[in-house]
C-alpha cells in the first residue's frame, strides 16, 4: 500500500503498532490526515478489516503480546533511513 498524497519521499516515519485495533486504526487516520509523515502499521491478523485501510504506506504483520514485535521493530529500523517513532 502506497499513499503519496501529501508526504514527501524525505519524511519521517510513525510506526502504529495495532492496527487491527479501532485505536490503532484511528491513530493511523490521524496521523495520515495531518500529512507530515509516513504511517508503518503493525498488526498481529493482517486479514482483519481495519488493515485494508489506505492510510498506511507498509503494513507488516509482529505479534503485539510477544517478542515478534521487537523483531519487527528491529527489521523496520535497519531498512529505513530514518528512525521511525
Amino acid at each position: 500500500m502506497t499513499n503519496e498524497r501529501t508526504v514527501g519521499h524525505d519524511s519521517a516515519s510513525a510506526m502504529v503498532i495495532g492496527l487491527d485495533s479501532l485505536q490503532g486504526l484511528q491513530t493511523a487516520r490521524l496521523l495520515d490526515r495531518r500529512g507530515v509523515v509516513r504511517v508503518i502499521g503493525v498488526a498481529s491478523r493482517t486479514d482483519h478489516p481495519y488493515c485494508r485501510t489506505n492510510t498506511v504506506d507498509r503494513l507488516l504483520t509482529g505479534s503485539t503480546g510477544t517478542s515478534q514485535l521487537l523483531n519487527v521493530l528491529t527489521d523496520v529500523a535497519g531498512q529505513t533511513a530514518d528512525r521511525p517513532v
